[in-house]
């Protein structure tokens, strides 16, 4: 703290005014009530340190624990400060002591950052003999620079340099996203934040969109935590995306594999998945109706053809039908009506060369 002299006096709790930037940080609703007992017990507090204007640098909790046991006055310390640049370090260092959350851990890296950044522009500003120095050391590269300022920061808050240039990320993005009202993003990477740097940085890097439905998971109780409510968020979204495809792999029509390439489809019969796409097939289909949507009743017209088949063709038939996951007559019948396509086609291609001649 860069003191130029401190003076003690007892003054009115209505004339203090809480410096603005203890708000960005800490918070303007903290939590004083157990502090405010610890005070109405002792009847004693150690006194506040105020500018000249009455502005508080060191002691808001305490201040607001007195405002509310309805003290009328306090003994405070006018303290003379350099510039604002101490005023800043000082209310940084007298809060180095209490528990902090990893959102207000990383709002004082974000100050120490300031502060240090107009330290050094102030350094550069009264050296008028930067330009003619002579360069003995090789210059550190950007990069080394940047890891060596973050980790810095980091340990004067308690973190790894990475966590804290993660968790800087995050608060950027969560700020900005409150200034253009946007709640649910916004509380959903506070939320994340209170948990798992990690956690929130992933969260911080995905689209807006997914971040407000992960919020109103978390809001309205589906989802228990950030990681329930990613993978609820994941699974809808691949869910959408299918059914946003058509494709005979999402159609409410598609029926049993039949082997490898084929399937069997309702109201086209068997297809060849090989010779032309699931994705192709269902995007020129008329037929086709979203899986996820409730089922249509299908409406088959059936008769029954009794088959006498040689007998020592039953373990044979059957071990095809399991090797393409189905039953004998399943296979049959798929069997059957495929040659019944195959056998039209030929049939028509024989009218037509017919008519030719």
């Amino acid at each position: 703290m860069s003191e130029l002299g401190v003076i003690r006096q007892e003054v009115s709790v209505e004339i203090l005014t809480p410096h603005p930037i203890n708000a960005s940080i800490y918070g303007e609703n903290e939590d004083v009530s157990s502090l405010a007992k610890l005070i109405e017990k002792s009847g004693w507090v150690k006194p506040l340190v105020v500018t000249k204007d009455y502005v508080i640098v060191s002691g808001h909790r305490r201040w607001k624990a007195l405002k509310e046991l309805g003290w009328k006055t306090i003994t405070v310390e006018f303290t003379e400060f350099a510039d604002d640049t101490a005023i800043l370090e000082a209310l940084l260092l007298e809060n180095a002591t209490r528990e902090k959350t990893l959102l207000v851990r990383i709002r004082e890296g974000m100050a120490w950052e300031k502060l240090e950044e107009e330290r050094a522009a102030s350094r550069q500003g009264t050296r008028t003999d930067l330009a003619n120095m002579v360069e003995n050391f090789p210059p550190c590269s950007p990069q080394t620079k940047f890891s060596k300022s973050r980790d810095a920061i980091g340990s004067r808050v308690g973190l790894s340099g990475r966590s804290y240039a993660k968790g800087r990320k995050v608060v950027e993005t969560m700020d900005s996203e409150d200034s253009q009202g946007e709640v649910s993003s916004a509380s959903a990477l506070r939320i994340a934040l209170n948990k798992s740097i990690d956690a929130a940085y992933k969260l911080a890097i995905r689209p807006r969109t997914t971040r407000e439905a992960i919020g109103n998971l978390l809001k309205t109780g589906k989802a228990a935590n950030v990681t329930a409510a990613i993978r609820l968020v994941s699974e809808q979204t691949q869910a959408n995306e299918s059914a946003q495809t058509p494709s005979c792999w999402n159609c409410q029509h598609r029926g049993e594999h039949i082997d490898n390439q084929n399937i069997y489809c309702y109201k086209e019969g068997i297809l060849n998945v090989i010779q032309k796409s699931g994705e192709e097939r269902g995007k020129d289909c008329a037929e086709w109706k979203d899986n996820s949507l409730p089922a249509e009743p299908l409406k088959k017209t059936v008769f029954v053809l009794p088959v006498v088949l040689p007998l020592e063709w039953q373990a044979q038939l059957e071990k095809t039908a399991v090797a393409v996951g189905t039953d004998a007559s399943t296979w049959v019948k798929n069997l059957i009506g495929a040659n019944l396509s195959l056998s039209s086609e030929l049939a028509q291609t024989s009218g037509e060369k017919a008519l030719l001649v």
